[in-house]
């Protein structure tokens, strides 16, 4: 509850920033359930409020030092970077780029949020959403698709054993199903697979 959202608007084409308001709740889809939530928008004379928002329009506030991948100049390319800072009003992100650009003086520059994307290196400890039964799981990045001009391209996860299988499995995912793990989860890749919690 509260949570500090970023919320794509498809009306303004843009993201906006906002706080998740009370717990979601489960709606199905097709033969799963899927979360959705109630935000609140900030800014404005009136209080925004918008009902059933799926998670593929949600993304938490991206944090300094954060792998990112922006897109400069007139070009679809995504470019890796870094972030530096975030400014709340209006929205933006200053990232550190990992390659040279010939459109950019330097290797810092300004974003606006829609272009730039949370990027997940290979073997970073995530955690994949599967849905009700599992919720976010550990795994460990396999490949990213870092060309996809998507806003939301698809992760390879290699998946922790869990209760219901004792062996490693592969999982494509959209990245907004994906998150860096807060508790770093290592997934062995000897026979024995185990989970060490740092």
């Amino acid at each position: 509850d509260n949570a500090h959202i970023e919320y794509f608007s498809a009306t303004n084409n843009k993201w906006l920033q906002g706080c998740i308001q009370g717990t979601g709740s489960l709606v199905e889809d097709g033969k799963t359930m899927i979360p959705v939530y109630t935000i609140v928008l900030f800014g404005g004379a009136h209080k925004q409020v918008r009902d059933f928002v799926r998670t593929s329009l949600l993304r938490a506030p991206l944090k300094v030092h954060d792998p990112v991948s922006v897109q400069l100049g007139k070009t679809e390319d995504w470019r890796p970077g870094v972030v530096k800072s975030r400014q709340s009003f209006p929205l933006g992100y200053e990232v550190e780029l990992l390659e040279t650009h010939p459109v950019i003086d330097g290797n810092t520059t300004k974003v606006s949020p829609e272009r730039i994307r949370p990027r997940f290196p290979d073997g970073l400890d995530v955690e994949v959403y599967r849905g009700v039964k599992l919720g976010w799981f550990p795994g460990v990045v396999k490949a990213s698709n870092v060309d996809n001009t998507e806003a939301w391209p698809d992760v390879v996860v290699e998946m922790a054993p869990h209760w219901e299988s004792d062996s490693k499995e592969d999982v494509t995912c959209p990245s907004c199903h994906v998150r860096a793990s807060q508790r770093r989860p290592t997934v062995k890749s000897s026979a024995a697979h185990t989970l060490e919690q740092i």
